[in-house]
């Protein structure tokens, strides 16, 4: 392999906020705590963009099975997940399938 050339990538924002007082409700936390020490007041959580979503999408990629979506030539993948891991919540969660080619 000569070299690799990153073919695409993307990010989502999901349509569902939890606030710090929503995790306030069911956790022993407040507002004033979490922004505070991380400066976060809300979130966005759910639809496409958990982490197994990722990974499965990353998955069919690399098996050529995407249809439409499908990344021609994908033989490599990344999956990034960082941030608190908190009901569901992830700070960034990034998939990318990457074409390797001589570039």
């Amino acid at each position: 392999m000569t070299g690799i050339r990153i073919t695409g990538w993307g990010i989502a924002l999901p349509d569902k906020i939890v606030t710090n007082d929503d995790m306030a409700a069911s956790l022993d936390t407040s507002d004033a705590w979490i922004t505070e020490r991380t400066g976060i007041r809300e979130r966005r959580i759910g639809g496409t963009t958990s982490g197994l979503a990722q990974v499965v999408e990353l998955a069919t990629q690399l098996r050529g099975r995407a249809g439409a979506r499908q990344v021609n030539g994908a033989r490599l993948g990344l999956a990034v997940n960082t941030g608190g891991i908190i009901e569901g919540d992830a700070g960034f969660v990034g998939v990318h399938a990457i074409r390797a080619g001589s570039s």
